[in-house]
């Protein structure tokens, strides 16, 4: 969630974000008018400090900022002033309100952008882009046991101009990656990407190379760059192409790969994506994280899983305030958070995100009768747990639940409600009305007796939202309902029914009785054959579309798992998985006039392992859950937080 970080003069034109290994947060930025060095900080899990300036000699007039956090958790700044002088400063204890003084380095250097990094052995390196005909970069470092810096250094590329510097660290190692642009506007030559290392204690950075050749992109130049240190070890690059494609290659992985992300241009979907900046980070679950916007200050966000780079999440927009920003830097914190600081219009504002993007907010009813009778068994604790379980399934979505308030309330109405129950809906709506950015469940008994909770699950996508099959009628419920006790809450459950709250609706067709697959509780293999093709009949398409229950691309149709197990036979319920989740169903033709009789197959292979279905789920990888979402549901959910009914819990 975005929130507002205020200046003294409430502008700055450049800003910089660094995270020590403890979790501490620091943001530099550059007032416009003046070149002051404002700063902000946060230690883990706290709020942001107010805005303080790191006071300078007269005459530094800063208009370039970096950081960087050292060893023993002391942040270290650079500048570069507006007559291109390079200048540190650096706390005098971690925490403090103390700074050093600040002193003038690398003299001699005409900079116009730096960047910074401190190893763990407590060696600094400062690089800048340096002005001038040659336009190259410039390196100078303090090792970890010296008071003063060493000499000058450069670091050419013959025919090239080298952009802003980008550093980091891997181990003991320092590396220095960047964009160079040919001198000459009439050469043919294309920017190429360079890549140097400073290994250990060695005095100076290798020579240039360019990272696994150059990325093969079929003509279109590369625009943008950026860098970041693997948190299992490695350096990766991150590249666009003027066409808006983005590439990626790594020490781990060292072979350039075109990352085809889905681009659903949820924000505007009139305006083609095509990003020109680029940002990468990575967190310590393993995902890498590739931030881009375009010259319109569009930002949108993807991510890879956590064991492999070859699955990324489809582009999602960051939803900044005004869904603009000029500036934006971002940093790992340990965890899995990210922490980015953009600059709006006339304002500073930090997004503290996680790796999931969006906090959805959930307050929990335990409910019980007027006269106290069938009490809901859930604790807190219970409705905790039952949250870190459903997360499990939503980490690859960009949302995060989080457990925001617990209460228990006395209402017969509520409590003995089964299933969508118009009578009792508003009064639901009501109570979820009263409780602005948060998610409300109900935890109900349901009709059975006072030992026997029958309370069931369910929850409804927002009317409107995404293409809905004609005969699924829109239900118009603010909250989740879910059972009162404590063992019925399993992860793939309170997932299921949080996705139906976020706009999706089954892989199978219907919510229940009139649809096949709620005809019969164990139907033998006849039974279910018939009523996929009653089915087929009755809507009119003797297609395999007649089972596409929630309209999603890339969730195939699915006729439910109690028909489709019969189908495969006893025990399919933990072998329908994968290859051996195939079958199809005959649907005979009688002959028609002259046409004789004849047949149509549908070929089901659903995918077992998606939330939104019945199946009990299929393993995937270590440590994996058995059900997730699929990318196209991804994107469906983000949608659903733009809606009117659910916008709300982004605070809007």
């Amino acid at each position: 969630m975005w929130s507002r970080l205020h200046a003294a003069d409430d502008r700055l034109s450049e800003i910089a974000v660094a995270a020590s290994r403890r979790g501490r947060v620091i943001v530099v930025g550059v007032g416009p008018g003046d070149g002051t060095i404002w700063r902000s900080e946060r230690e883990f899990g706290r709020r942001w400090t107010s805005w303080a300036t790191i006071a300078t000699p007269p005459g530094l007039l800063a208009r370039d900022v970096a950081v960087a956090a050292g060893r023993d958790e002391r942040f270290g700044v650079a500048c570069v002033d507006v007559v291109g002088r390079l200048w540190w400063c650096e706390e005098t204890a971690a925490g403090s309100d103390a700074w050093s003084g600040w002193q003038r380095i690398g003299d001699g250097t005409t900079a116009t952008s730096c960047a910074v990094a401190i190893t763990p052995g407590g060696r600094v390196d400062v690089v800048v882009a340096q002005a001038g005909p040659l336009a190259t970069l410039g390196a100078v470092h303090r090792n970890a046991d010296a008071t003063s810096w060493s000499a000058w250094s450069t670091l050419p590329y013959l025919g090239y101009s080298l952009t802003r510097p980008q550093l980091v660290v891997d181990g003991n190692d320092t590396h220095v990656v960047t964009l160079a642009e040919p001198q000459f506007s009439v050469s043919a030559r294309p920017p190429v990407i360079l890549h140097a290392a400073r290994r250990g204690d060695q005095a100076a950075f290798d020579a240039w190379t360019i990272p696994a050749g150059a990325p093969p992109t079929t003509g279109s130049p590369v625009r943008a760059v950026s860098a970041t240190a693997l948190s299992r070890g490695g350096v990766a690059i991150a590249a666009l192409t003027d066409d808006g494609a983005a590439w990626y290659v790594s020490t781990v992985e060292p072979t350039w790969r075109q990352l085809r992300l889905r681009d659903e241009s949820i924000e505007v979907p009139w305006v083609p994506w095509q990003p020109t900046r680029i940002r990468l980070a990575s967190t310590s679950d393993g995902r890498v994280h590739l931030v881009a916007g375009t010259d319109q200050n569009r930002w949108q966000h993807a991510w890879s899983a956590p064991s492999s780079t070859a699955t990324w999440s489809p582009w999602l927009p960051l939803f900044v305030p005004g869904d603009r920003l000029a500036r934006l830097a971002v940093s790992a914190v340990i965890g899995s958070e990210l922490v980015g600081v953009g600059i709006g219009p006339g304002n500073l504002q930090v997004w503290r995100a996680t790796v999931w993007g969006h906090e959805l907010r959930v307050h929990v009813i335990a409910l019980e009768d007027d006269d106290g009778q069938r009490r809901s068994t859930v604790t807190a604790t219970d409705a905790a747990h039952a949250l870190e379980a459903a997360q499990r399934v939503f980490d690859s979505t960009g949302i995060r639940l989080v457990l925001d308030g617990f209460e228990r309330r006395a209402s017969t109405q509520l409590n003995r409600a089964l299933g969508f129950n118009d009578h009792t809906r508003p009064t639901g709506n009501a109570i979820a009305a009263t409780f602005p950015r948060r998610m409300v469940v109900l935890l109900r008994h349901g009709t059975g007796g006072e030992r026997d909770p029958t309370g069931n699950g369910n929850a409804a996508p927002p009317p409107g939202i995404g293409p809905r099959r004609p005969d699924v009628p829109d239900v118009d419920q603010h909250y989740v309902s879910l059972p009162s006790v404590a063992h019925a809450l399993g992860d793939t459950f309170v997932a299921h029914e949080v996705g139906h709250y976020l706009g999706l609706h089954h892989t199978h067709v219907g919510w229940g009785p009139g649809y096949p697959v709620y005809l019969v509780e164990s139907p033998t293999r006849a039974q279910a054959e018939d009523a996929i093709r009653a089915y087929a009949i009755k809507a009119g398409k003797l297609r395999i579309e007649a089972f596409d229950g929630d309209g999603i691309d890339d969730t195939p149709p699915d006729p439910g798992a109690p028909l489709f197990e019969s189908i495969l036979g006893p025990g399919a319920g933990v072998s329908a998985c994968g290859d051996a989740a195939k079958a199809t169903v005959r649907i005979p033709i009688p002959p028609i006039g002259t046409f004789p009789p004849t047949s149509i197959d549908l070929n089901f292979a659903p995918d077992t392992r998606n939330v939104m279905s019945y199946y009990r789920g299929c393993p995937g990888a270590p440590g994996q859950p058995l059900k997730e979402f699929s990318p196209g549901q991804i994107v469906r959910m983000h949608q659903t937080l733009r809606h009117p009914q659910r916008k709300h819990l982004l605070g809007w």
